[in-house]
């Protein structure tokens, strides 16, 4: 059917759809809760704006963030003052993958951890998972590294080293994945690999590398 089904639960509430965008709002009762389910493989932006009359009196954005077909993203909204957090589940499981703070970009180490749920998401063996997971623990070890740089006095060398050993691991990431989608026993799609491989170079920009 080309017809889709809402349901408007919330008194005074509206959602409406232009294209690739979509709006929600209500009548500005605090807290809210809103909540996100990914159909598909890709990025979102969300806006959130508390209106005041005809001037916009808060906002908070959460830009390009990383979404699979089932993760559920939630934002408790008390305050946007405060500038709430973006709650992301990627694998569905119940458990937060990634925390986002609202601002116009998405942290390094946020998008390592959202890289992580969507490996999760994906058709891997137990052994295959604690291969990548090892992985996702280097480069966390790393960036940690790489934030002590500051407290150093040859901060250049340093962080020059660190995005080094960045890039070495994201390479290593790389060519696992690929991998996993060629010969026989393939466990991944090219699709899958494309979408991951994606999110990669997301995160050597986030880096600068």
């Amino acid at each position: 059917s080309d017809f889709r089904r809402f349901e408007a639960e919330i008194p005074n509430s509206y959602y409406k759809e232009f294209g690739e965008v979509k709006y929600a709002g209500t009548g500005g009762d605090f807290p809210t809760q809103v909540v996100l389910i990914g159909q598909d493989t890709g990025t979102f932006t969300l806006e959130i704006e508390e209106v005041q009359g005809n001037e916009v009196a808060e906002s908070s954005v959460y830009t390009d963030i990383p979404v699979v077909e089932g993760a559920q993203a939630t934002v408790e909204v008390d305050d946007l003052a405060s500038a709430p957090a973006l709650l992301l589940d990627i694998d569905n499981d119940g458990v937060s993958d990634a925390t986002v703070g609202s601002g116009e970009g998405i942290s390094m180490e946020e998008t390592v951890a959202i890289l992580r749920g969507i490996t999760r998401t994906l058709s891997l063996s137990a052994q295959q998972q604690a291969r990548l997971d090892a992985i996702f623990d280097k480069i966390d070890k790393t960036l940690a590294k790489e934030q002590k740089c500051d407290d150093t006095k040859k901060k250049e060398k340093c962080e020059y080293k660190t995005k080094q050993k960045i890039d070495r691991t994201l390479t290593k990431l790389s060519d696992f994945i690929q991998k996993m989608s060629q010969g026989p026993k393939a466990t991944l799609t090219q699709e899958e690999v494309t979408e991951v491989l994606e999110i990669i170079t997301q995160i050597r920009g986030n880096v600068g590398i």
